[in-house]
């Protein structure tokens, strides 16, 4: 909105455990109304936030996370009021004398704090359903004051907030029972309730059908919908339902003019609640999940480049999606890297920095060196990293590589050529796959050549 047309300006404030897409559907409205509105996360909040690792990594999780100090205990009121200030002072240097500020619920601490700072720069503070504490009060006392007996929030806390510095609700805990606590203390009153009961007693329906069933307006019915959807309890049976959600409102319009009695939505399949999560099952062999980043971390000093399809033929590994959350969070630290590192091959790759420097300059350089290993060496990746047929993991059996390609195999105690070799060059492989000594094995400290697939691409 262009703010030498408005007719006012607003700051909107959320509340605890949310962001500034708490107002994603009010702004639009406001600007309707001709007000110009800006609303920002709050520090610690949105995608400023930050949480503890118990929260993230649940298999990993000590049972007494929750009492874990909070990773945002040294943010304050005074970080928060001076935040929403600089806000206040940006939209007043567009040319607002003064800028009227909305808060909701813990928000409103942060509205009373700012008006007692600089009244001048206020028009009004606007409490929605917020705080109003009196001065010197903290918020926090509110919760368990005798008039408020009876509130829904206490119980949900994990911890003292005064012992771990923050307000502490686990809104991914597993526990329907708490899950359906927070919803009756901070959802009890919002449409998405009304919808996942309907779909709970009907089935899966139709928008038009939902609507009917909910008695609710079109755009009631869309946005309980989207709440649904975000908390992961509604899906839909096409991807159209999905992008009408998220559809801007100047495209909708736009398509409704095209189309006058037509909206996206209704181009939608069934809406339905999701079915809920099975118990993962324990893979055959995995060792325990403590277990995990170490074998993550032996995988990468093994092989310097990590992905899905290199580990094939280990065995008692656990599942690939453990050890993946265990290389997203060493990549997150710079520990290892992310990226293509090797080509043809679908899926995230993880690599030690060092091997992914190896790689570069491998693939600029070709090699002819010839190196003969057992069958049973983890070097063994024939038919993994390069094309042709596995080769069996057996003791008598070994490989000849050149240049990282594998070019001979001796199996069953015959020796297969796989690439067109003359007779001088047949009878020197013969004799380093056969000879276990000598010419065909590595100094010692020395690596032989990565499959020439490693060196292909790197990102």
């Amino acid at each position: 909105m262009d703010p030498t047309t408005a007719r006012g300006a607003a700051v909107l404030v959320h509340g605890a455990w949310h962001g500034a897409w708490t107002y994603e559907r009010i702004v639009p409205r406001l600007a309707a109304a001709g007000l110009f509105a800006v609303a920002r996360d709050l520090p610690a909040h949105g995608l400023n936030a930050r949480f503890p690792a118990g929260y993230i990594n649940r298999s990993t999780a000590s049972p007494t996370w929750g009492a874990d100090p909070s990773p945002v205990a040294a943010v304050s009121l005074d970080d928060y009021v001076d935040s929403v200030s600089a806000t206040v002072d940006a939209v007043r240097a567009l040319g607002f004398a003064r800028v009227t500020l909305v808060g909701h619920s813990m928000g409103g601490v942060v509205l009373t704090a700012l008006g007692e700072r600089c009244p001048e720069k206020i028009e009004r503070l606007v409490y929605l359903s917020a705080f109003m504490p009196a001065r010197g009060v903290p918020a926090v006392a509110y919760i368990g004051a005798p008039e408020n007996a009876g509130e829904q929030v206490g119980p949900l806390l994990m911890a003292d907030p005064r012992e771990i510095g923050a307000l502490r609700i686990d809104h991914r805990s597993a526990d329907a029972a708490y899950r359906d606590g927070i919803r009756r203390a901070f959802y009890g009153d919002l449409p998405a309730d009304a919808a996942q009961a309907a779909l709970q007693a009907h089935g899966a329906s139709f928008f038009r059908d939902l609507q009917h069933d909910v008695r609710l307006l079109g755009e009631e019915t869309e946005q309980a919908l989207a709440e649904l959807v975000a908390q992961g309890l509604v899906t839909c049976d096409t991807f159209a339902g999905l992008r009408a959600l998220v559809m801007p409102a100047e495209r909708r319009n736009k398509l409704r003019r095209r189309r006058p009695g037509h909206d996206p939505i209704d181009e939608a399949g069934r809406w339905s609640l999701t079915r809920r999560s099975r118990p993962p099952q324990e893979s055959p062999g995995a060792l325990a999940e403590p277990h995990v980043d170490h074998i993550a971390r032996v995988l990468l000093r093994r092989y310097g480049v990590v992905f899905r399809r290199l580990l094939e033929r280990e065995e008692g590994l656990p599942p690939w999606r453990d050890l993946h959350y265990v290389y997203r969070r060493l990549e997150a630290r710079g520990e290892v890297r992310g990226g293509r590192f090797v080509s043809g091959f679908s899926g995230e790759q993880f690599a030690l920095p060092e091997a992914a420097t190896g790689l570069r300059r491998t693939a600029k350089v070709e090699g002819r060196e010839r190196v003969a290993i057992s069958a049973v060496d983890p070097l063994n990746l024939a038919g993994i990293l390069t094309p042709g047929e596995k080769i069996p993991r057996l003791p008598g059996n070994r490989l000849l590589f050149e240049g990282g390609v594998p070019i001979a195999v001796q199996s069953g105690g015959e020796v297969r050529y796989l690439v067109t070799l003359d007779e001088a060059a047949q009878w020197e492989a013969r004799k380093l796959l056969i000879r276990r000594e000598g010419a065909g094995r590595l100094a010692p400290g020395a690596r032989p050549s990565p499959p020439a697939a490693t060196a292909a691409t790197t990102a």
